[in-house]
């Protein structure tokens, strides 16, 4: 966590190093775990968050997945998504009803260039049973 950019509130999740606001610290890779939950039993479950990005669009570098565990299933990766300005995103849940998961943000910069960008911010996780009235 950091108390650095944050969508709303005072922090958000960052993958990368805080004092230099950048990643740039050789080939390297990490991931961050959510706390068990289990899927609410509506038609309108989902997992919705903010996400600010700015690594390399290649596919093949700076590999970045959400994935839903423990059954691994891949749910959003960075192929195409829009950079250096905050997103939301949103995973329907419906189909996971009453499993207890985890959500598992993975990062891999794949080698030890141009990793001087800013990196990953996550802010507003948020599972819910329906949509907001």
């Amino acid at each position: 966590m950091t108390n650095g950019e944050a969508k709303t509130g005072a922090g958000a999740l960052y993958y990368g190093n805080s004092m230099a606001w950048n990643y740039n610290n050789g080939s390297n890779s990490g991931k961050a775990v959510s706390p068990s939950f289990v899927v609410p039993d509506t038609p309108q479950a989902k997992l919705t968050f903010s996400m600010w990005i700015h690594i390399e669009s290649n596919p093949s570098y700076d590999k970045f997945f959400v994935r839903l565990l423990p059954i691994g299933v891949e749910v959003w990766s960075k192929v195409g998504a829009v950079q250096q300005q905050w997103v939301e995103v949103s995973v329907p849940l419906q189909k996971y009803a009453g499993q207890t998961l985890q959500i598992e943000w993975d990062f891999n910069t794949m080698d030890t260039i141009l990793n001087s960008t800013k990196g990953i911010f996550v802010d507003n996780v948020k599972v819910s049973a329906c949509d907001n009235l």
